[in-house]
């Protein structure tokens, strides 16, 4: 309909009035309200009264529909006449306009909430009277005032009245919610409601006081309960699918009141709690549990009911319930009833009878059509199709997905016309033609429609088979859909292969994104991901190397879902994969469960196994001489073959489809490349997994059997943000004044060529090293689970290299000094889990997460404070000589005027090599217990102390390094790194590593957009190493 349509029809009309009647709290006057229903009676031909349950200010208006036999317990449909108040300046149309878009929205307070449910009352009964329907029983229609703020003043008095009881009510329909998708709620119970307030006396004082037995104490002690029975409920929810949110005791606070003024602990305080009974808890019980919690806190606590509403029974919906069971069916005869009905005439024009039957309920019916056949004592034939379809997005359609618009290419677009109501009818149309032709089937013929097969087929056909009904059939061979195909030959699906959704819940440590942590959730992720994926590519490489093979002779592994994660910083404590698996009929079920859980313990446990489903193995249909069925099926198919030679047939399994495995790596190519032009020996080393290669170049010394000089660099770089760079970020673009623009040129490609460029010169010039030189290119080290250099130190890889001496990255300087890095600080990731009381943001409440909080920042911001004071007082120190003490990360809160329980600080601490490591550690905890307890300290990395390199006389690298920068007529400068760098790794296994790049005179832009480095600076830094690779090489 369009917008002219809508506005003229009828009852769009009473709607809209309705609407436009603003009974908004609070100080409603009903009186138009009331005259507008009056006329509607009028209209309809119904009596009402209007009645004053309590006073004249709160009519309920009534209209009565004589029933055929109104001895009969009546029907009630009862609607609330109030609204909730509006913010009109939060609204996009003024709320009782009920204005409508030109997609035919109607805006309004009350559109929703329940004026919508009144008017459509009233044009049912309408549309019923104009019919000539007279009802068996009577039926009322009321409008109620006051139910937006209890009903007192409306029905929750009427029907304690005598005019109430004589309106011998059997049964009452109400208001509902909306429902987000196509499904409907259905309400046949509430919970009891509680409004509770706790009025908590204490003592009183001043607010930089510790006073004893304050009312925040005690408020504190009773929030905590309830909350903590909140929790319950929420885990309970949470855990268990089958229930919602109806089904539990929701307790919420509401209200927070008292204080003085904010220097001033009350005397009072008073908070209350929202509390709905779930219909199965002994409330006397609960209640009796609440003022123990009351005496326990300390006493001095009253409670007042603002409501107490008592325990209501749930309306019976089983058979018991005749009203349920006639609302049922109708419900049931609705949903299904446009399907059915147009099967049931399809079936009659064809001249086939008709069953519908319910395997599980009536809102899921099977639609059964039979041909008789000449010989029905034979094993029948099914011709399967299913009914439901998937879920559309309209707005990702070009046509109204239930329109079966046809374009002029005669394409016809809807949901399901593949899938598959156009099998349906094509069953259809072959058994209408092959009538018409006067065929007459041997065996008989069963067309079968069935309910939920897009969900699992649990509410129709896997029900439907292990009824009676079924067996009645006496089915010899089914046919059911199969997948269009993209050419000219049509597939046969004669099995399917085992279905396992399998979920993995993948724990590990938790930490900045710029770290490089141990025992990560990514590390297990990546580890299981492999697998599985080196697995997928087994079967891939099967099928590749089997031409006689189709994708459902092989298992198929697919990642489907990948959940987890803060932020995009952050190291996740819980990563989830969600692998969609399809096993080949050939594979050892139990084996190969056996191996997914193996690969679980080699990633590093703490992954649990959940699957989402776990189908058992279902042999396949025999495709040979011994099916008969199969015999006739393939005989009509090479007889259509015959007739037509491009008609061809493949049987084969469902497809999906399966990453490829990634190509050779571009940088290790490239490196390949260098290698062979400088003569360099090349190995290529995988330390994890193949997809992380560590590229090993050597060149042998005059004596190998002196520690060897490893050049160190990483392959890896961050990423970029393309969006905000003057230039692309991978195309090294050169501007006017040599400056090369890409990711990478500072951090740390640059030095990767520049040791490559120092070699290519020494070797032009004849120079032979005494010492073997080795350079390492390495990946993972920006961000990666698994460090490449790590992974090299830990497999021992480096002792076989007999190292003496490393270098490696170090940062630009932006003065002619060049910066030389000896040592790496501490790095801590700390997370204070700060617990307190909760409550609303304009008391004074005492042990509050706030109030911890502050104390421990203050703590920390202090130290952090002295360092900073410390590294400005003494010009000779740099960053790298102090700890550094920053907040990264805080969370917690409810709302603007909510004091939370819970409140979370990141800290990010990296400590000084000076520093006494377990001194600092227990500093902090004493800090937690300062703060006043309920802090609980978590360590999301913690690493280890690294001894820094020795950079004085008994270290002969270090001299030879200096000699040469001396002899260069370089200045630097010896500084602890402020970050993190693979060094660290190298001098974990004892062998002294310096980070070095040949950078001055250059802003630093490491990570930074628009990262360069001047071409200028990058030829100078060759000559530099060619003098440090030489002298170290000859040391």
């Amino acid at each position: 309909m369009s917008k002219a349509e809508w506005e003229n029809n009828e009852e769009i009309k009473i709607f809209r009035e309705y609407l436009r009647i603003p009974t908004v709290h609070p100080s409603i006057d009903y009186t138009a309200c009331v005259d507008f229903l009056k006329r509607q009676a009028a209209s309809i031909g119904l009596p009402v009264e209007v009645v004053y349950p309590v006073n004249e200010a709160n009519p309920v208006v009534v209209m009565k529909w004589l029933g055929k036999q109104p001895e009969l317990p009546s029907i009630i449909l009862n609607s609330h006449t109030d609204v909730v108040p509006v913010f009109a300046d939060k609204w996009t149309h003024k709320p009782f306009s009920a204005d409508m878009d030109d997609e035919g929205r109607i805006y309004a307070r009350g559109s929703q909430d329940m004026k919508c449910v009144g008017t459509q009352y009233l044009a049912a009964v309408r549309a019923l009277k104009a019919s000539g329907y007279q009802p068996k029983r009577t039926v009322y229609l009321s409008f109620v005032p006051d139910e937006e703020v209890g009903g007192v003043l409306g029905m929750r008095e009427m029907v304690r009245q005598d005019y109430f009881k004589s309106l011998h009510v059997g049964f009452s329909f109400d208001e509902g919610i909306t429902s987000a998708d196509e499904s409907y709620s259905i309400y046949y119970a509430e919970r009891t409601l509680w409004h509770l307030h706790f009025k908590i006396s204490g003592t009183a004082g001043h607010g930089s006081l510790l006073l004893p037995n304050t009312a925040g104490e005690k408020l504190h002690y009773v929030v905590n309960k309830m909350m903590e029975f909140r929790a319950t409920q929420l885990k309970r929810l949470n855990e268990d699918s089958s229930i919602d949110i109806g089904d539990v005791t929701t307790v919420n606070l509401t209200q927070l009141r008292g204080g003085v003024q904010s220097n001033v602990v009350p005397p009072l305080l008073e908070v209350v709690f929202d509390i709905r009974f779930a219909v199965t808890v002994d409330i006397p019980a609960f209640e009796k549990q609440i003022r123990d919690w009351c005496e326990e806190a300390g006493g001095g606590i009253e409670l007042y009911f603002e409501m107490k509403n008592p325990f209501v029974e749930p309306t019976k919906i089983d058979d018991s319930n005749p009203f349920w069971v006639a609302f049922k069916k109708t419900l049931d005869e609705l949903f299904t009833a446009a399907c059915v009905e147009f099967l049931k005439r399809q079936a009659a024009s064809i001249g086939l009878p008709v069953d519908v039957v319910y395997p599980v309920n009536d809102a899921n019916p099977v639609v059964v059509m039979k041909w008789l056949g000449k010989q029905p004592e034979l094993p029948s034939i099914v011709l399967n199709s299913h009914t439901d379809v998937v879920p559309v997005f309209p707005d990702m359609w070009t046509h109204e997905p239930f329109s079966a618009d046809m374009d002029d290419e005669g394409r016809i677009y809807a949901r399901g016309a593949q899938d598959m109501k156009c099998v349906g009818t094509q069953y259809l149309a072959a058994v209408r033609a092959l009538k018409a032709s006067g065929y007459q089937p041997k065996r008989t013929v069963y067309l079968t429609f069935v309910p939920d097969e897009e969900v699992g087929g649990v509410l129709g056909m896997l029900e439907l088979v292990k009824q009676d009904y079924f067996k009645s059939l006496n089915v010899g061979f089914s046919f059911d859909e199969a997948i269009t195909s993209e050419d000219e030959a049509y597939s046969i699906y004669y099995g399917e292969r085992t279905l396992w959704h399998l979920k993995f819940k993948i724990s590990g440590t938790a930490g900045h994104g710029s770290l490089l942590l141990p025992n990560t959730a990514g590390v297990k992720l990546q580890y299981i991901l492999n697998k599985m994926m080196e697995f997928g590519a087994s079967q891939i490489k099967i099928l590749e190397q089997n031409s006689n093979m189709d994708v459902g002779d092989v298992t198929t592994v697919n990642l489907t879902k990948l959940s987890g994660g803060v932020q995009s910083n952050v190291v996740p404590p819980l990563l989830e994969l969600v692998f969609d698996i399809r096993i080949a009929i050939t594979v050892d079920l139990a084996a190969f469960e056996q191996q997914i859980r193996d690969w679980c313990e080699e990633a590093g446990g703490g992954i649990e196994l959940e699957f989402e489903r776990k189908n058992p193995f279902i042999a396949p249909t025999k495709i040979d001489a011994s099916n008969p069925f199969w015999v006739a099926y393939k005989k009509t198919l090479d007889d259509l073959l015959t007739a037509s030679p491009k008609f061809e047939y493949i049987c084969n399994l469902k497809l999906n489809t399966i990453a490829e495995r990634p190509s050779a790596s571009a940088c290790v190519d490239f490196l390949k490349r260098q290698a062979t032009r400088l003569n360099l020996s090349l190995e290529i080393i995988y330390p994890n997994k193949e997809s992380n290669p560590c590229v090993l170049m050597k060149w042998q010394g005059q004596q190998p059997e002196l520690p060897a000089i490893l050049l160190n660099s990483h392959m890896d770089v961050v990423p970029v943000f393309a969006d905000k760079w003057t230039h692309d970020p991978f195309a090294a673009h050169m501007d006017e004044e040599g400056r090369i623009y890409a990711r990478g040129a500072q951090d740390m490609k640059c030095v990767s060529t520049q040791y490559l460029g120092a070699i290519r010169a020494l070797k032009a010039a004849g120079f032979q090293p005494r010492r073997t030189l080795y350079l390492s290119f390495v990946p993972e080290e920006e961000a990666g689970p698994n460090p490449g250099m790590l992974e090299l130190v830990q497999a021992d890889y480096m002792h076989k290299l007999n190292i003496g001496f490393s270098l490696d990255e170090g940062i630009s300087s932006e003065n002619e000094i060049y910066n030389v890095f000896y040592a790496e600080r501490t790095l801590w990731h700390v997370r204070f889990k700060i617990s307190g009381t909760s409550g609303h943001g304009s008391l004074l409440l005492s042990h509050t997460a706030g109030e911890k909080l502050n104390y421990l920042l203050a703590k920390l911001m202090e130290f952090r404070a002295a360092q900073v004071k410390l590294l400005e007082g003494n010009s000779s120190l740099t960053i790298g000589d102090v700890t550094t003490v920053n907040l990264t990360q805080v969370c917690g809160g409810v709302q603007s005027n909510v004091v939370p329980p819970l409140l979370e600080l990141g800290v990010d601490i990296r400590i000084a090599v000076t520093m006494d490591i377990a001194a600092f550690e227990k500093q902090i905890r004493q800090w937690c217990e300062e703060a006043g307890s309920g802090i609980e300290f978590i360590f999301e990395t913690k690493d280890e102390f690294v001894p820094p390199t020795k950079v004085d006389a008994t270290n002969p690298y270090w001299l030879t390094f200096k000699q040469s920068l001396d002899e260069l007529g370089l200045k630097i400068r010896l500084l602890v790194f402020t970050g993190a760098t693979d060094s660290r790794f190298i001098r974990q296994v004892g062998i002294p590593a310096l980070g070095f790049s040949p950078i001055n005179n250059t802003p630093v832009l490491l990570h930074d957009h628009n990262e360069y480095l001047r071409a200028d600076t990058y030829l100078q830094g060759i000559q530099t190493y060619k003098k440090i690779i030489s002298s170290l090489a000859n040391c």
